[in-house]
């Protein structure tokens, strides 16, 4: 029997612009889908947007909400991107150690610090800058 993939990783990005969660999130709510994650960030006004979505209770199928979120993103310029998870495959995602690693420095320091981090199998979820003006401060 074939696992149930539930879970679904939907992932957008273009041109930033006031509204683009509050319309996705209505199609959400309209249809009983849950946000289990959420990560958005916009630089130089380039939005990227991602969504952990559990589709488990959802009103109608995930084909239907997933029709819809294209619709929408459309609409706003956007490009949308999706892929289905099961159980299974969130729980083993989820099941790694994290860290934290702060760094001040240039790009030689970056290319540096992340090539010793992949040579040793270690993979950046996520890059922050913390400072915005003058001196450089980069979280990975």
């Amino acid at each position: 029997m074939e696992e149930r993939k539930d879970f679904v990783m939907v992932t957008v990005s273009g041109p930033d612009q006031p509204g683009i969660t509050a319309a996705f999130s209505r199609i959400l709510v309209d249809n009983h889908v849950e946000v289990v994650d959420i990560e958005q960030a916009s630089l130089q006004d380039f939005l990227g947007l991602s969504f952990l979505l559990d589709m488990s209770e959802a009103k109608q199928s995930k084909d239907g909400v997933l029709k819809d979120l294209l619709f929408e993103a459309s609409r706003l310029h956007l490009t949308l991107n999706f892929r289905l998870f099961s159980e299974q495959e969130m729980k083993a995602r989820n099941n790694k150690n994290l860290f934290v690693l702060t760094y001040f420095g240039d790009t030689r320091a970056l290319a540096e610090i992340s090539s010793i981090l992949a040579e040793e199998g270690a993979n950046i979820e996520m890059i922050t800058n913390l400072t915005r003006h003058c001196a450089t401060c980069v979280e990975l």
